[in-house]
């Protein structure tokens, strides 16, 4: 996981207004247990496009699991 959110902390840096790599980077967040990165990061997809259901949709999943 770690490869994968060092790319995708490169993609969200030369492309900062992508909700999807925004989503993707939430979604690896998640896969490797850290919670809290990956909620920042959904949110931060959310905040670029209000309509990003899979984001949306994602958080849902993570505030019920809790």
């Amino acid at each position: 996981y770690d490869r994968a959110i060092e790319l995708l902390n490169y993609l969200v840096s030369r492309y900062p207004n992508s909700a999807m790599y925004y989503y993707a980077l939430g979604n690896t967040f998640y896969q490797k247990g850290d919670k809290q990165s990956a909620v920042e990061s959904l949110k931060e997809s959310l905040r670029l496009d209000s309509k990003f259901v899979r984001s949306e949709e994602f958080l849902t999943k993570i505030n019920e699991s809790e």
